[in-house]
């Protein structure tokens, strides 16, 4: 054992290996220790308070063992990273080669989780772009606030097979320019209409119509020689 090891060889770790430590000036390595992320792999912890590490274990009362180990960093300061100066600059080479990834985070299952508790999440690129891909019960993109959400760009368009705006409070669309309306039928109309106004007749005789239609355009009822005979 060298100096400044640290070898318990009475109080196993629950691999039955024995535990590891070395301490710097600075910093301490340690490995077989028991934590809230399960236990130590490999961890270094400075006097500043950072630590970096590999826990054998997805954190306390989980499952441990292989396939489930963590990495956690924890550092009081900000954290960063700069990469990507030896990639070609996009665009260089006159053609349309394949975007070259300086970054890629891949989860094979789980969620990607970004907080910011007392600050903002920024996104800054030349083009940024969302893709929600799944199919079935997935395939959505959801936005929440609580107070603003705004679009500002010389061009937005929306496409889609079904497209809903619902203001509890207003609705506000201006042109200070041309303003064009297309549509194949059209109704427009407020609540009180439906209820005790000029619609409520027409729109009673509408349903009316729709239902006959669909009683006429029902396939016609089998019946069987039990039925005639009754």
């Amino acid at each position: 054992m060298t100096k400044g090891e640290i070898s318990d060889v009475n109080n196993q770790p629950k691999d039955g290996k024995h535990y590891w430590k070395k301490t710097g000036p600075r910093h301490t390595y340690q490995s077989g220790m028991s934590t809230l992320m399960g236990m130590t792999l490999w961890e270094v912890n400075t006097s500043e308070r950072t630590s970096f590490g590999f826990y054998s274990g997805t954190g306390a009362g989980k499952e441990d063992g292989p396939g489930r180990a963590t990495h956690k960093m924890i550092t009081p300061g900000p954290s960063e990273e700069i990469l990507g100066h030896g990639l070609k600059v996009r665009g260089t080479d006159g053609g349309d080669s394949p975007p070259e990834k300086a970054k890629l985070i891949l989860a094979k299952r789980g969620d990607i989780h970004l907080i910011a508790e007392d600050g903002d999440i920024i996104l800054e690129a030349k083009n940024i772009r969302a893709f929600a891909g799944g199919g079935g019960q997935d395939g959505n993109f959801n936005i929440d606030a609580n107070k603003l959400t705004q679009i500002k760009s010389p061009d937005i368009r929306l496409s889609g097979e079904k497209i809903s705006i619902r203001g509890s409070n207003t609705v506000s669309i201006v042109s200070f320019g041309f303003m064009d309306l297309r549509y194949g039928f059209a109704m427009a109309s407020g609540f009180a209409d439906f209820a005790f106004g000029s619609i409520a007749p027409k729109h009673a005789m509408v349903n009316l119509a729709q239902g006959l239609v669909d009683a006429l355009s029902a396939p016609p009822v089998q019946q069987t020689e039990a039925d005639i005979e009754a």
